[in-house]
């Protein structure tokens, strides 16, 4: 299934939806010590969404580049190691005004095959995920 991405080069609302790719990788020593969060010993990749405010494509990818790489240099308090920011892997315009039910973000999936379908969550899937513990104590 392949994924087509919106080509307005100017959002109505002038609100942009950007993603952003981060890559956290603990330190060596933190590991070895087995110290927080830094005792996983792979490499983990966070895509962070962002709102943005713009008149067009270029000036929303440059404010989302400019926050991403504030953030990265900035880091978290609450992680013990810094992340990398590596650059954007999506950029959207909005298209309806905020209120309760807008739609923020739309995606168009082309089936290579008729029996192909994008995978959607169950109410019991997504209660798993947000009320783990709940879920596993009534089974």
């Amino acid at each position: 299934m392949s994924f087509i991405k919106p080509r307005t080069p100017v959002s109505p609302t002038g609100w942009w939806l950007a993603a952003l790719m981060e890559r956290r990788e603990p330190s060596a020593s933190r590991v070895e010590n087995g110290e927080g969060s830094a005792s996983r010993k792979g490499v983990v990749y966070w895509e962070n969404h962002l709102l943005i405010r713009a008149t067009d494509w270029r000036e929303a990818f440059h404010k989302a580049v400019a926050l991403g790489t504030r953030s990265a240099a900035n880091g978290n308090e609450a992680f013990d190691d810094r992340p990398t920011f590596l650059g954007l892997t999506d950029l959207v315009p909005i298209f309806e005004p905020f209120e309760d039910g807008s739609e923020i973000l739309w995606r168009e999936f082309i089936a290579e095959d008729s029996d192909e379908e994008p995978s959607v969550y169950t109410e019991s899937e997504l209660a798993d995920i947000y009320e783990p513990d709940e879920n596993q104590n009534s089974r």
